[in-house]
């Protein structure tokens, strides 16, 4: 069985991270999430390639999934993902501003289109349906943004 929990710390030196995601917010508050072809609504993220920092990977998959270009990006924290393999490991979470948007293309990696969507921070869990992680992500991105106001 796999379980998932949610931290807010950084994430322990002998810990992998298998996965940089972003919440990407636009000068008005309002969050880019993304449709994939089953319906699934998903963050932009992927994995770190080699020698990439946490900052380098998002930039990255951010264009690559959604031809968007970020700036002023923080840690949020990381899900620890349990029980799927021997050891446990991370996947990040990250907020972020949306500096440009450009016209949907091809991610390189699906070989898909992926429909954009814009909605309020507040319900970004009715959309990833990622249960109390999600939750909590959500809650402590809230926060932080509140903190930027």
């Amino acid at each position: 069985m796999i379980n998932y929990k949610y931290h807010t710390e950084e994430v322990p030196q002998n810990m992998r991270i298998t996965q940089v995601s972003g919440i990407l917010l636009t000068k008005d508050k309002q969050v880019m999430i993304y449709q994939e072809k089953n319906g699934s609504y998903r963050i932009p993220g992927g994995h770190p390639e080699k020698n990439e920092g946490l900052e380098e990977t998002l930039k990255r998959e951010v264009l690559e999934e959604l031809n968007v270009t970020i700036k002023n990006i923080s840690y949020l924290g990381y899900q620890e993902v349990i029980g799927d393999t021997k050891d446990s490991y991370a996947q990040v979470r990250m907020l972020a501003t949306i500096t440009s948007i450009g016209k949907e293309k091809t991610d390189p990696a699906e070989n898909e289109i992926y429909k954009r969507h814009l909605i309020n921070l507040e319900n970004l869990n009715d959309y990833l349906n990622w249960g109390s992680v999600g939750e909590e992500m959500t809650h402590h991105a809230l926060n932080k943004v509140n903190e930027i106001r």
